[in-house]
């Protein structure tokens, strides 16, 4: 905070209201750069850092190659000049290819060169490539849903669903059904587009009854192409207890669990001797709810399993069977 004497309001050291602004002393960096660079191209990314102060002159690139786990130094240091409380840097990278998808590039900044390795010391952003291949362009979309659910109170089901990457990717649609059979189409979301951050969708379907609806989501990419992802199966009414479907699976399954109050619960799966072999919190809404559990691992085999998903609510066991 800094307090400017704009105008004398009486003698000595007093200060009107209108004396006092309050401004951010530390420095932003906004990150411009291409949602998606094709194998084989360059990419430019600028970033502009605004500072009040103008008193974070020094710099240093960092990046990583594991997705963030870890950034390794690509200067030692070095001092940029203010021009109106900003700078701008820009970095070049290319030609990209696909190793390098999910790769990440740091700008770190701080008052001087010894504070740039000191996390108290320092202000940074990053930017992540993502690498868009032949392969990608006219095969399946490369766009990963990472989470689906669905939830249901007071005559209203509330899908929602998270992606963690979008490339191509022209809008989602979602059915739904009664019995598992027969499905109707009851909206279209617009998606991002292409994005390297997560992006939440979220949409009401107004219901009445006391038996179960179906909702499977479409995504369908710019050129046409479409996939589905696995059904969620939203109990109505006053439906209790969890349920698994299908069980059996072949690649993932929903949970659907029913609350008094909303709670994380965890889900474990352990195969017949007992060893975990999956753990996954999952958030419960009050009410209904619908959970996709997906992105199981390989380890994974065909066989039987034994489900648990407990809280403070619920301890719930059960076999479970892939195919």
């Amino acid at each position: 905070m800094q307090v400017v004497n704009a105008i004398a309001i009486a003698s000595d050291n007093d200060l009107g209201l209108d004396d006092i602004s309050i401004n951010v002393c530390q420095s932003q960096i906004a990150v411009n750069g291409p949602s998606a660079v094709v194998d084989g191209n360059t990419a430019a990314i600028n970033y502009v850092v605004t500072d009040p102060t103008a008193t974070n002159t020094w710099y240093k690139w960092q990046n990583s190659i594991d997705g963030g786990a870890s950034f390794t130094d690509v200067t030692i240091g070095a001092q940029a000049i203010y021009t109106g409380g900003t700078f701008t840097l820009p970095l070049g990278i290319g030609p990209v290819n696909s190793t390098m998808n999910g790769y990440k590039y740091r700008l770190i900044v701080s008052t001087t060169q010894t504070g740039l390795i000191d996390p108290t010391c320092i202000y940074f952003n990053e930017y992540t490539l993502i690498v868009i291949t032949a392969a990608s362009l006219g095969g399946p979309l490369p766009v990963k849903i990472s989470s689906f659910t669905g939830h249901y109170t007071n005559g209203i089901a509330v899908l929602d669903w998270q992606t963690s990457q979008e490339l191509n990717s022209d809008h989602f649609e979602l059915f739904k059904s009664y019995d598992a059979v027969d499905f109707v189409s009851i909206g279209k979301i617009a998606s991002a587009g292409f994005s390297n951050t997560n992006k939440n969708y979220s949409f009401e379907d107004h219901n009445g009854g006391s038996n179960y609806v179906y909702y499977p989501l479409k995504q369908v990419d710019i050129n046409g192409k479409e996939t589905f992802t696995s059904i969620i199966k939203v109990a109505l009414g006053e439906n209790s207890g969890v349920n698994i479907f299908p069980n059996p699976f072949s690649d993932n399954f929903t949970v659907s669990i029913a609350t008094f109050k909303t709670a994380l619960a965890t889900l474990k799966i352990n195969n017949i001797a007992g060893q975990l072999v999956y753990s996954k919190s999952i958030s419960i809404n009050k009410g209904n709810n619908s959970i996709v559990v997906s992105n199981l691992p390989m380890s994974l085999k065909l066989g039987i399993y034994y489900i648990n998903i407990v809280n403070n609510q619920i301890n719930y066991n059960t076999k479970l069977q892939k195919l």
